[in-house]
């Protein structure tokens, strides 16, 4: 068999590459540093910009949309909340957990400008946030 260099070098990009979705999927889904009462988790997120519209998606599977709260400061968009373990899963027996639990917080750094949330809707499993960019000069 003959060890062609190529060969090598893909196989070497493709371990590299699942090792980086491995590492981003342990931070996206990762638990906050102790010190904290409760654990919370940060969910990932998609941000689009089209014209004046952002979009941006949060990924919170199997959450209420009742259990999200969403605010604004002046450069970032703040949402937080608790997923629950269903009812009927909370004395079962674990074999394998994915997927978090409990409190979350994700801080999204805006780009700049100035948004107001337009449209706030639940698609999917994913937390669907507009935002419109606001000229300066209009309030």
């Amino acid at each position: 068999m003959d060890d062609d260099p190529e060969d090598d070098w893909m196989w070497e990009r493709a371990r590299a590459l699942l090792d980086s979705v491995e590492q981003f999927q342990r931070r996206a889904f990762g638990v906050a540093p102790p010190g904290g009462r409760t654990p919370i988790w940060t969910p990932p997120v998609d941000v689009f910009e089209q014209g004046s519209m952002l979009w941006v998606l949060v990924a919170l599977p199997g959450t209420c949309a009742e259990s999200v709260s969403v605010r604004a400061t002046e450069n970032h968009l703040i949402v937080e909340g608790h997923r629950g373990l269903p009812e009927a899963f909370r004395n079962a027996h674990v074999h394998r957990l994915e997927t978090p639990y409990g409190h979350f917080r994700r801080q999204i750094d805006l780009p700049l400008g100035r948004f107001v949330l337009e449209q706030r809707d639940q698609v999917q499993g994913c937390l669907v946030l507009r935002l419109r960019r606001v000229p300066t000069t209009e309030r």
